[in-house]
Protein backbone atom coordinates (compact mmCIF):
# COMPACT_ATOMS: atom_id res chain seq x y z
CA UNK A 1 0.00 0.00 0.00
CA UNK A 2 1.51 3.32 -1.03
CA UNK A 3 1.86 6.37 1.21
CA UNK A 4 -1.02 8.20 -0.46
CA UNK A 5 -3.44 5.36 0.23
CA UNK A 6 -2.15 5.00 3.81
CA UNK A 7 -2.76 8.72 4.30
CA UNK A 8 -6.30 8.44 2.90
CA UNK A 9 -7.01 5.51 5.25
CA UNK A 10 -5.60 7.53 8.15
CA UNK A 11 -7.73 10.52 7.23
CA UNK A 12 -10.88 8.41 6.99
CA UNK A 13 -10.15 6.66 10.29
CA UNK A 14 -9.48 9.97 12.03
CA UNK A 15 -12.80 11.53 11.02
CA UNK A 16 -14.87 9.84 13.72
CA UNK A 17 -12.29 10.88 16.34
CA UNK A 18 -12.39 14.38 14.79
CA UNK A 19 -16.18 14.52 15.13
CA UNK A 20 -16.06 13.32 18.74
CA UNK A 21 -13.26 15.76 19.56
CA UNK A 22 -15.48 18.58 18.27
CA UNK A 23 -18.11 17.59 20.81
CA UNK A 24 -15.36 17.37 23.46
CA UNK A 25 -14.21 20.86 22.52
CA UNK A 26 -17.74 22.15 22.91
CA UNK A 27 -17.79 20.89 26.48
CA UNK A 28 -14.38 22.25 27.50
CA UNK A 29 -14.97 25.21 29.74
CA UNK A 30 -11.35 26.27 30.11
CA UNK A 31 -9.28 26.63 26.99
CA UNK A 32 -5.92 25.05 27.74
CA UNK A 33 -3.72 23.45 25.11
CA UNK A 34 -2.94 20.68 27.61
CA UNK A 35 -6.61 19.59 27.49
CA UNK A 36 -6.57 19.54 23.68
CA UNK A 37 -3.41 17.46 23.67
CA UNK A 38 -4.77 15.08 26.32
CA UNK A 39 -7.76 14.40 24.06
CA UNK A 40 -5.57 14.18 20.95
CA UNK A 41 -2.98 11.88 22.55
CA UNK A 42 -5.66 9.50 23.79
CA UNK A 43 -7.40 9.27 20.41
CA UNK A 44 -4.11 9.17 18.49
CA UNK A 45 -2.69 6.33 20.60
CA UNK A 46 -5.80 4.20 20.25
CA UNK A 47 -6.16 4.89 16.52
CA UNK A 48 -2.51 3.84 16.09
CA UNK A 49 -2.66 0.88 18.46
CA UNK A 50 -5.81 -0.77 17.16
CA UNK A 51 -4.49 -1.40 13.62
CA UNK A 52 -1.45 -2.97 15.24
CA UNK A 53 -3.68 -5.34 17.21
CA UNK A 54 -5.71 -6.09 14.08
CA UNK A 55 -2.54 -6.68 12.08
CA UNK A 56 -1.28 -9.23 14.60
CA UNK A 57 -4.65 -10.99 14.59
CA UNK A 58 -4.74 -10.89 10.79
CA UNK A 59 -1.33 -12.52 10.44
CA UNK A 60 -2.78 -15.69 11.97
CA UNK A 61 -5.53 -15.97 9.35
CA UNK A 62 -3.58 -14.63 6.38
CA UNK A 63 -2.70 -17.98 4.83
CA UNK A 64 -6.33 -19.07 4.87
CA UNK A 65 -7.87 -15.92 3.42
CA UNK A 66 -5.08 -14.68 1.15
CA UNK A 67 -6.74 -15.99 -2.05
CA UNK A 68 -9.79 -13.79 -1.38
CA UNK A 69 -7.97 -10.88 0.31
CA UNK A 70 -9.01 -8.41 -2.42
CA UNK A 71 -12.69 -9.11 -1.76
CA UNK A 72 -12.24 -9.00 2.01
CA UNK A 73 -10.50 -5.63 1.72
CA UNK A 74 -13.25 -4.33 -0.54
CA UNK A 75 -15.96 -5.63 1.82
CA UNK A 76 -14.37 -4.09 4.93
CA UNK A 77 -14.00 -0.68 3.27
CA UNK A 78 -17.53 -0.89 1.85
CA UNK A 79 -19.13 -1.89 5.16
CA UNK A 80 -17.26 0.85 7.02
CA UNK A 81 -18.27 3.38 4.34
CA UNK A 82 -21.95 2.40 4.52
CA UNK A 83 -21.94 2.49 8.33
CA UNK A 84 -20.19 5.87 8.39
CA UNK A 85 -22.49 7.40 5.77
CA UNK A 86 -25.55 6.00 7.57
CA UNK A 87 -24.33 7.58 10.80
CA UNK A 88 -23.84 10.89 9.01
CA UNK A 89 -27.30 10.87 7.43
CA UNK A 90 -29.34 9.37 10.27
CA UNK A 91 -30.78 11.82 12.78
CA UNK A 92 -29.83 9.33 15.51
CA UNK A 93 -26.46 8.48 13.99
CA UNK A 94 -24.20 9.75 16.76
CA UNK A 95 -21.08 7.58 16.79
CA UNK A 96 -20.37 8.02 20.47
CA UNK A 97 -22.47 9.25 23.31
CA UNK A 98 -20.69 12.30 24.65
CA UNK A 99 -23.72 13.70 26.45
CA UNK A 100 -22.57 12.45 29.84
CA UNK A 101 -18.86 12.80 29.17
CA UNK A 102 -16.98 16.05 29.56
CA UNK A 103 -13.80 14.68 27.96
CA UNK A 104 -11.58 15.55 30.89
CA UNK A 105 -11.48 12.27 32.82
CA UNK A 106 -9.35 9.36 31.65
CA UNK A 107 -12.29 6.97 31.98
CA UNK A 108 -14.40 9.04 29.61
CA UNK A 109 -11.58 9.61 27.12
CA UNK A 110 -10.59 5.94 27.06
CA UNK A 111 -14.16 4.82 26.40
CA UNK A 112 -14.50 7.33 23.55
CA UNK A 113 -11.09 6.38 22.13
CA UNK A 114 -11.94 2.67 22.11
CA UNK A 115 -15.35 3.32 20.55
CA UNK A 116 -13.89 5.42 17.73
CA UNK A 117 -10.98 3.07 16.98
CA UNK A 118 -12.71 -0.29 16.49
CA UNK A 119 -12.78 0.29 12.73
CA UNK A 120 -9.01 0.90 12.85
CA UNK A 121 -8.57 -2.63 14.17
CA UNK A 122 -10.47 -3.98 11.16
CA UNK A 123 -8.16 -2.01 8.87
CA UNK A 124 -5.19 -3.62 10.66
CA UNK A 125 -6.59 -7.04 9.79
CA UNK A 126 -6.86 -5.91 6.14
CA UNK A 127 -3.23 -4.75 6.21
CA UNK A 128 -2.13 -8.17 7.50
CA UNK A 129 -4.20 -10.10 4.97
CA UNK A 130 -2.73 -8.03 2.15
CA UNK A 131 0.82 -8.40 3.47
CA UNK A 132 1.19 -4.67 4.14
CA UNK A 133 3.94 -3.71 6.54
CA UNK A 134 2.35 -2.16 9.63
CA UNK A 135 5.02 0.31 10.80
CA UNK A 136 4.31 3.25 8.50
CA UNK A 137 0.49 2.95 8.66
CA UNK A 138 0.56 2.93 12.49
CA UNK A 139 2.69 6.08 12.58
CA UNK A 140 0.65 7.89 9.91
CA UNK A 141 -2.71 6.91 11.44
CA UNK A 142 -1.56 8.01 14.90
CA UNK A 143 -0.16 11.36 13.73
CA UNK A 144 -3.10 12.19 11.47
CA UNK A 145 -5.56 11.37 14.25
CA UNK A 146 -3.52 13.40 16.75
CA UNK A 147 -3.58 16.43 14.44
CA UNK A 148 -7.25 16.04 13.53
CA UNK A 149 -8.39 15.75 17.14
CA UNK A 150 -6.40 18.81 18.26
CA UNK A 151 -8.04 20.74 15.43
CA UNK A 152 -11.44 19.19 16.24
CA UNK A 153 -11.27 20.12 19.92
CA UNK A 154 -10.24 23.65 19.00
CA UNK A 155 -13.02 23.99 16.41
CA UNK A 156 -15.55 22.52 18.82
CA UNK A 157 -14.54 24.96 21.50
CA UNK A 158 -14.89 27.84 19.04
CA UNK A 159 -17.59 26.89 16.55
CA UNK A 160 -20.00 24.52 18.23
CA UNK A 161 -21.99 21.78 16.52
CA UNK A 162 -21.38 22.70 12.89
CA UNK A 163 -18.85 20.05 11.81
CA UNK A 164 -20.01 16.74 13.34
CA UNK A 165 -22.14 15.26 10.56
CA UNK A 166 -20.01 16.84 7.83
CA UNK A 167 -16.89 15.08 9.16
CA UNK A 168 -18.70 11.75 9.34
CA UNK A 169 -20.05 12.14 5.80
CA UNK A 170 -16.59 12.97 4.45
CA UNK A 171 -15.15 9.89 6.18
CA UNK A 172 -17.84 7.72 4.56
CA UNK A 173 -17.08 9.12 1.11
CA UNK A 174 -13.34 8.52 1.59
CA UNK A 175 -13.96 4.93 2.70
CA UNK A 176 -16.28 4.33 -0.26
CA UNK A 177 -13.60 5.68 -2.59
CA UNK A 178 -11.03 3.37 -1.03
CA UNK A 179 -13.37 0.40 -1.50
CA UNK A 180 -13.74 1.20 -5.19
CA UNK A 181 -9.99 1.82 -5.58
CA UNK A 182 -9.22 -1.64 -4.14
CA UNK A 183 -11.12 -3.26 -7.01
CA UNK A 184 -8.99 -1.46 -9.60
Amino acid sequence: MDLQMVFMVALALSMDAFAVSISCGIKLRDVFLSKYFKIAATFGLFQAGMPLLGWYAGTFVRAVVEPISLWITFAVFLVLAIKTLRDAISPHGQMCDTTRCFCTSWRCLLSLAVATSIDAMMIGVVFAINGTSIGLPVIVIGLVTLAMTVVGAFIGNRAGHLMGRWASGLAGIILLGLAVKVLF
